[in-house]
């Protein structure tokens, strides 16, 4: 099979397997919300988020270590799994420990207690999967990848459901999603014994030492992108309810599972950028595939933003129920963000191409001190409404911040022709949508990107000389 059309075939199955992940999450959300009512879900999104900020300390980004080790040597894919697992069973340690400091922090009950510990339980067999998915990366078989994502999924949607229909209570809730996670690791096992080797887990401190040494730069960073997402939960703890907590965890799992499709697209491109930056002659192909990239991802993520911000209350009742009709107002500030999200990521992934980790925590930190510093100021008077702003804020920031950081990489590039027409096309979409479209849901949305797509034929925005241009890209690569 050729390069371009591994690529393809990769992209395709990454981006099901991060749509279908995205829909399904969305549902575990909307069937606890609407089970738990506005204050339980703000119990239930706080105990997730203090587990959600501490995961680096037993993922470390092992998964992308072992991608990249394992696409080395190919051979030694049993032993790296087997120390990786090994390395993330000793770091539940300090997981434990820090998650005392929060059961003591915050007063945690004993209902919040155990919901807490059954969290730990659950992410120790979901960091177990997602080194599976580092191997299966460095094979660049995506089917997988896939297969596990999707059975994990359904399982914790089907169990949850039967939580919900037997009504078995708060920490049922957490209960099943151990048991989904389990059933997957246990997917992955078969799957692993079945395709690649025999799973050998033996203790080489030497091994596990080189894998943390190496993880602890991506830890860091991932430390602070787990801040970011859940700084405005600690915020919103502290100043103001569980309420405001559930009010604002809704729309923020709908941003946050939106920015799962673009990442996916820039997970497959990511060996692409890599290899284009890697000698002179090419990295003025690099730079074009950037422009056309940024282009790219405004025609995905403007309408999705529009068409949101006009249906928000919709889509909020469809999701969490009628009581949570406030949060529509939060939703309509996060998709603004939507956007300049989706450029962050890729701004991300360029960083690594580039070899410049280093400034993807310069970045990081700025953008959590941005958003720590908006919601304080915010969230006393504003509450919900205020940690949304804030969220908002704090990603316009790191994305101006990333674009000065890549400045020189990127000095000769013109912006104008990648932003003009789909920010044009996007005005006339928002013309029609805010004008009159709202009117009928289903007649609007289908007019709306009738408008959307004319307007971008007319103004020659993707052009068939764009696509050969990413597939020749591809091909060179």
């Amino acid at each position: 099979m050729t390069g371009a059309r591994r690529i393809a075939k990769n992209a395709v199955f990454v981006l099901a397997a991060r749509v279908i992940e995205a829909a399904l999450n969305l549902a575990v959300f909307a069937l606890v919300a609407r089970y738990l009512g506005i204050e339980g879900f703000g119990v239930y999104s706080f105990i997730i988020a203090a587990i959600w900020v501490l995961s680096p300390l037993v993922f470390l980004g092992l998964n992308q270590i072992l991608a990249r080790d394992v696409a080395l040597d190919k051979d030694n894919a049993a032993s790296a799994i087997g120390g990786g697992i090994i390395l993330n069973i000793l770091m539940t340690i300090p997981l434990v420990i820090a998650s005392l400091f929060i059961i003591l922090i915050f007063s945690l009950d004993r209902t919040g207690i155990i919901a807490l510990f059954l969290t730990i339980a659950a992410f120790i067999p979901r960091a177990f999967i997602r080194n599976f998915f580092g191997v299966i990366i460095a094979y660049e078989d995506m089917r997988h990848l896939t297969f596990v994502t999707v059975v994990t999924r359904v399982a914790e949607v089907a169990l949850i459901y039967a939580v919900v229909a037997f009504d078995l209570g708060f920490t049922a809730i957490f209960t099943a999603s151990f048991l989904a996670e389990a059933f997957g690791f246990i997917v992955c096992l078969v799957l692993f014994r079945k395709i690649f080797a025999v799973l050998r887990i033996r203790v080489d401190w030497r091994q596990i030492k080189h894998l943390f040494m190496e993880c602890l730069p991506v830890t860091i960073s991932l430390l602070l992108v787990e801040a970011f997402l859940y700084v405005d939960v600690f915020v919103l703890k502290f100043m103001a309810s569980n309420a405001d907590i559930g009010l604002f965890q809704g729309p923020h799992k709908i941003l946050t599972r939106l920015q799962m499709i673009p990442m996916a697209f820039f997970i497959v491109f990511l060996p692409v950028y890599s290899r284009l930056v890697g000698s002179e002659e090419t990295m003025e192909s690099f730079n074009q595939l950037v422009s056309k990239t940024f282009k790219l991802i405004l025609i995905f993520a403007l309408p999705i933003s529009i068409f949101g911000v006009a249906y928000s209350d919709r889509i909020i009742r469809l999701l969490f129920g009628e009581a949570f009709i406030k949060a529509a107002d939060s939703l309509q500030i996060l998709l603004w963000a939507f956007p300049f999200l989706c450029l962050t990521t890729l701004y991300r992934y360029l960083f690594i191409a580039l070899k410049k980790q280093r400034l993807i925590v310069v970045s990081d930190t700025i953008c959590v001190l941005c958003n720590l510093i908006l919601d304080i100021i915010l969230v006393p008077s504003y509450g919900f409404v205020g940690a949304s702003y804030g969220t908002l804020g704090a990603i316009i920031v790191q994305f101006a911040v990333n674009y000065v950081l890549l400045f020189r990489q990127f000095r000769k590039t013109s912006w104008q022709k990648a932003f003009l027409a789909p920010a044009c096309s996007a005005a006339a979409l928002g013309l029609f949508t805010f004008g009159f479209g709202r009117a009928d849901s289903v007649t609007s949305l289908a007019v709306g990107l009738v408008v959307y797509f004319v307007a971008l034929f007319f103004l020659k925005t993707f052009s068939a000389e764009d696509l050969l241009f990413f597939k020749n890209s591809i091909r060179s690569s």
